[in-house]
């Protein structure tokens, strides 16, 4: 492709955008005032620094820091623990403010929990709109409830992956949450109710994956068909198919612009999908195993693929002798080639997630670890042929025995996981 070409697909233009509701005038607006509080709070992460150092700029040594703020260096993790949920729970998620989680269970239902303790009371699903004219009046139709979790149930089949609405930002919290099941479909529920308002019925097999769209709007979904699908949150049929996987398509994410489509797949390759037209614009090879988990970074530029295990949590899938068995690789999405693949997990590799700064990269396993990786390097660093991690691994988050299925990283740069406690060694 020509540098033109490259740099086209990095930067489109407007036109080309999905079409948005009026309404999102508004949210874009508080959305960009939330960005940029989230930024000036921002902790600054630098994987080329040690702890100690206290700015980017700064040669001392670390003795000479002792006792001052850090304000550089690696990522704080904080790790929540499901206990006796180990042959159960599948999948699970923050939303975009971090005051819920929420998770699929193999038992076909949904768990959600209040991260502030708050009870998640409900709306009264039959007052009148009119009536409506402030918050003090709308609270008067909230039904009594003094729980902190609730239980979404419509599934016939296991759940295999959750996702909150991305409408609200960090600063409010959403309205609404995707689940996606071996049932074949996809379904939303509303956040002010906790019931279920619509079903997606398209996909003919279990439907691994589900994602929104950064506007909000559009979701796709990736399923055992062979195909990811793209829908309008408003409409009960696929607005676009995206056909050319040979196997399963495990994973499904969107390009920040909204405008590609990333796919991966039990067939061992990544695609790059065009939205609008549904073509695939760039074809990623070289994985030896499927890939399980794919992220594009917050500028656009890389896109991070994990292979070497299923997609679903808690299969119980051996671990490996070969330390390169479950690899992270990374490419440029402009040219399309590979840039440096990247070990140390000895376990499937369940979530990834880029830093704001898209300089770090931390992924959750099996092998109840937390990684984090130095991406902001563009080659493979050259590693020891006896390693238990290539170089490019700058930190291990260890926990006790319990896999981790979920990594997020807040607009402020902290880091939170979820996995399941398993109780064995």
């Amino acid at each position: 492709m020509s540098q033109d070409g490259a740099s086209d697909l990095l930067g489109p233009s407007l036109a080309d955008l999905p079409p948005q509701p009026s309404m999102f005038r508004t949210v874009d607006l508080l959305r960009e005032v939330e960005r940029v509080r989230d930024a000036r709070k921002c902790l600054r992460i630098d994987p080329k620094l040690p702890p100690e150092s206290a700015t980017a700029g700064d040669a001392k040594p670390p003795s000479e820091w002792e006792g001052v703020p850090r304000t550089v260096g690696l990522p704080s993790v904080c790790m929540y623990t499901f206990y006796d949920a180990e042959d159960g729970l599948t999948s699970s998620t923050f939303s975009p403010d971090l005051t819920l989680m929420a998770a699929g269970f193999e038992e076909s239902y949904v768990q959600l929990w209040s991260l502030k303790g708050e009870p998640l009371q409900s709306l009264e699903s039959d007052f009148n709109l009119s009536a409506i004219r402030d918050r003090k009046s709308l609270n008067k139709h909230r039904l009594p409830y003094s729980g902190t979790s609730r239980k979404l149930i419509g599934h016939t089949a296991p759940v295999y992956q959750v996702s909150f609405d991305p409408v609200g930002g960090s600063g409010s919290s959403p309205r609404h949450l995707l689940s996606c099941s071996a049932d074949g479909t996809a379904r939303l529920w509303s956040l002010d109710t906790y019931a279920a308002l619509v079903a997606y019925r398209g996909h003919q097999y279990p439907v691994w994956d589900v994602s929104w769209g950064p506007i909000g709007t559009y979701f796709a979904t990736a399923s055992a068909d062979r195909t990811a699908r793209l829908w309008s949150a408003e409409r009960i049929h696929p607005l676009r198919i995206y056909a050319g996987h040979l196997s399963d398509v495990d994973c499904v994410r969107f390009h920040p612009n909204s405008l590609y489509l990333a796919t991966g797949s039990s067939d061992r390759s990544c695609r790059l999908w065009d939205v609008q037209r549904g073509a695939c614009v760039r074809l990623f090879v070289g994985h030896q195993s499927p890939v399980s988990c794919v992220r594009i970074s917050s500028d656009g530029r890389y896109l991070a693929s994990a292979s070497g295990g299923s997609t679903i949590a808690g299969l119980g899938q051996p671990r490996s002798a070969r330390a390169d068995a479950f690899s992270i690789s990374l490419w440029d999405l402009a040219s399309g080639r590979r840039i440096k693949k990247m070990w140390g997990h000895s376990a499937p590799i369940h979530e990834m997630d880029f830093s704001a700064d898209g300089a770090v990269l931390v992924s959750g396993s099996e092998d109840a670890t937390v990684r984090c990786w130095d991406v902001r390097t563009a080659q493979q660093e050259p590693s020891a042929s006896d390693a238990d991690a290539s170089a490019d691994c700058v930190a291990t988050y260890f926990t006790k025995n319990t896999p981790v299925y979920d990594v997020h990283f807040s607009p402020r740069n902290l880091c939170l996981a979820a996995g399941v406690y398993s109780g064995s060694s």
